[in-house]
């Protein structure tokens, strides 16, 4: 009886499993890069806000808080536009200097529990912190299903997003303007 010939691996064959291979590894780091510039964004933001935070400071003792959150929410509408125009050009460096920028709206959030407290007589002021926390709750519920919804308005993701983010600041703009905060103590020193 004769014994089965050995297949020989054909050149094309060897070449295009060496192609698939090469194809895959290639894949695989372009989507570990993607991945870890997804959340590039968001950690330019925290170290934004954690820069801004003395700025704030600053300029709430020279302008009062009315002002400096009043330009605090400028800054967003700016920065998400900024970031919409990036994603829309898909450029990943301007995404990242705008979201290191609305650093400043953040650390100007940061302090909106804090100005509550200002706004109520004393036995108001736990009611106004947990109004403003609930605020933040309801703002991690709504935020995430806005993004979700506006992701694909335009041409590119998330462009979409960030315009529905000026909105949003634009809306807080025009409340936080009819909102009569006391001057500071020492304002106008700085």
């Amino acid at each position: 009886k004769a014994a089965p010939a050995k297949s020989t691996p054909k050149p094309v064959a060897k070449k295009t499993a060496i192609e698939a291979a090469s194809s895959a590894r290639t894949h695989a780091k372009k989507e570990a890069v993607e991945r870890s510039s997804a959340s590039c964004h968001e950690a330019m933001t925290t170290s934004g806000g954690r820069l801004a935070t003395g700025l704030v400071a600053k300029h709430q003792r020279r302008w009062g808080r009315q002002r400096t959150f009043q330009l605090g929410l400028l800054v967003a509408m700016g920065s998400a536009g900024v970031c919409a125009w990036a994603a829309l050009t898909r450029n990943f460096w301007l995404l990242t200097a705008a979201t290191l920028v609305a650093g400043y709206y953040s650390a100007n959030g940061s302090l909106y529990r804090f100005a509550s407290v200002e706004l109520v007589k004393p036995d108001f002021k736990e009611r106004a912190i947990s109004w403003v926390l609930a605020g933040g709750i309801l703002g991690g519920v709504v935020g995430p299903n806005l993004a979700s919804w506006s992701r694909d308005l335009l041409s590119q993701p998330f462009a979409g997003a960030y315009l529905a983010l000026m909105g949003v600041a634009a809306l807080s703009l025009a409340v936080m303007s009819r909102i009569p905060f006391p001057t500071l103590p020492g304002q106008g020193t700085t």
